[in-house]
């Protein structure tokens, strides 16, 4: 009775919080307040007493605790203290290492876990998001072998997300083991779209959560080129190409790689007059390298750009007085603007 499955996945749930989303700057016009952080899944609502993580000090007056604490050498939280309960990190090892255990049980179905809202269908998402580290790895090692562990590779969560998607958010560490093995057993995994508010494909995950590993953004760029292309020319549930999603949120060479991509493979996506240009977006937000190639880009194939304006109104001009500061940069705006503009 201890030891639950269905509840104990949550311990480290307070300690560990979701990682928020970014405010995603191409989905609005006008700066919004951030919105409400990202709640806690359905799972992470109880502790191995079934109390709220929030009982605080009071949860440690269970002598089941007490005893779990004295054999651990773990020192329970004071009754005056203020902080989060701090048991749940100390637990947080011994749950990975018990869901390791259970991970091919889990991923064949002849074990399930449950939550408040039901039955957890998607193990492998679950601790990746939650950063079981040992789980997650259990885990890829048995779908590397292939047959019924692979499928979980393809099976989507209640939110439509597959591994990859979670790894590409929240587990960056294992984000290029799962990328081979999707790609390798579902390459069609890399047009599949979820349905997170602001979600998309791998690639537009990618771009917006992973700014600071420009190799692992590559390298799902050759591989959605090479396996799924389409993916460049679909916008995700805000409307943003993965290109517009790029010049948002990576930085000046990762940004210019996916725009000759996007060029050279379905030129069409960016003659369209959406809500989030592709040149204002570059203008609004890149510098240096990305700038000069969207100028070229578009001076030499898409002119008609320069005469486009965004749901706020401005034309590419406007919004480059506005926000470039380099000055061979404001020149050429102002020089392709008298020779293709209205």
């Amino acid at each position: 009775r201890f030891l639950r499955v269905g509840d104990s996945l949550a311990v480290g749930a307070a300690k560990r919080e979701p990682k928020a989303r970014s405010a995603r700057p191409w989905a609005a016009a006008v700066p919004t307040p951030p919105g409400p952080a990202r709640t806690l899944p359905a799972w992470a609502g109880r502790t191995l007493t079934g109390r709220a993580p929030a009982a605080g000090a009071r949860a440690w007056q269970s002598p089941r605790l007490r005893r779990f604490a004295e054999r651990t050498s773990a020192a329970p939280p004071t009754a005056r203290s203020d902080r989060a309960p701090s048991w749940e990190a100390m637990l947080f090892p011994r749950m990975d290492a018990l869901l390791a255990q259970l991970m091919p049980a889990l991923l064949r179905g002849s074990l399930r876990l449950r939550a408040a809202s039901g039955p957890l269908d998607c193990p492998l998402q679950a601790v990746l998001e939650r950063g079981h580290a040992i789980a997650a790895r259990t885990a890829l090692a048995l779908t590397a072998q292939g047959g019924e562990f692979a499928a979980a590779l393809a099976r989507p969560d209640e939110r439509g997300r597959l591994a990859l998607h979670v790894a590409l958010e929240h587990e960056p560490r294992l984000a290029p083991q799962v990328l081979c093995q999707t790609v390798a057993a579902f390459p069609d995994a890399l047009t599949h779209a979820s349905s997170d508010p602001g979600g998309g494909m791998p690639l537009h995950v990618a771009l917006e959560f992973q700014q600071h590993d420009e190799a692992l953004v590559l390298e799902v760029l050759r591989l959605t080129v090479a396996h799924g292309p389409a993916a460049l020319a679909t916008p995700n549930r805000d409307g943003a190409l993965p290109v517009v999603v790029a010049m948002a949120c990576q930085g000046p060479s990762a940004a210019a790689r996916v725009l000759r991509a996007t060029e050279d493979i379905c030129p069409e996506a960016l003659e369209r007059h959406t809500a989030h240009p592709v040149l204002h977006s570059a203008l609004r937000h890149q510098r240096g390298e990305a700038v000069s190639e969207a100028l070229r880009v578009f001076a030499e194939h898409h002119a008609r750009a320069f005469s486009h304006q965004d749901e706020r109104g401005e034309a590419p001009l406007h919004v480059a007085l506005r926000h470039q500061t380099a000055e061979w940069a404001l020149l050429d705006v102002i020089k392709l603007t008298a020779q293709h503009g209205p």
